[in-house]
């Protein structure tokens, strides 16, 4: 795999990580519009972006880390061909080298479908094994979806 660090995020990449968003992560939350996907994007402030790409040059991955309530805040986006195999332990290790938080939003239930009608997996066991806490006293609701926000602090 191939990761490249960058600010901006051309119109091409902008459409593949849409298209692993939609695969990956709960249909309740799948972007339909790339203009409102490319206007999220655009909403990250100060984000400084890895992209993981495969050997054929196809896009695998995304990390993103940016600046929201004065804290710094991440995601970590991987395609299904890509998981389990250690790129997204990859992706937060090298994060957490730049960074002395990280701050995040889980999904805490493995409940939701994704668009192919296979269950989503909950990160949660993944970011509790890479040390992060998770602040079950601090959940966000929305009428199609509930995350907990979870936290990693240097030592």
């Amino acid at each position: 795999m191939i990761y490249k660090k960058t600010d901006k995020l051309s119109p091409v990449i902008r459409k593949e990580i849409r298209a692993i968003w939609n695969e990956e992560y709960p249909k309740v939350i799948i972007e339909k519009s790339q203009d409102k996907f490319d206007e999220y994007i655009k909403s990250l402030k100060d984000a400084k972006h890895v992209i993981v790409i495969d050997e054929s040059g196809h896009i695998q991955g995304w990390y993103a880390d940016f600046i929201r309530d004065d804290d710094r805040w991440f995601l970590i986006l991987l395609s299904s061909k890509i998981q389990g195999k250690g790129i997204g332990k990859e992706l937060i290790t090298n994060a957490r080298q730049n960074n002395d938080r990280l701050n995040g939003w889980a999904i805490f239930s493995n409940h939701y479908k994704k668009s192919d009608e296979t269950l989503y997996k909950s990160p949660i066991a993944f970011y509790k094994k890479l040390g992060f806490t998770i602040r079950k006293d601090i959940i966000f609701r929305t009428e199609i979806m509930e995350t907990v926000k979870i936290e990693w602090r240097k030592q």
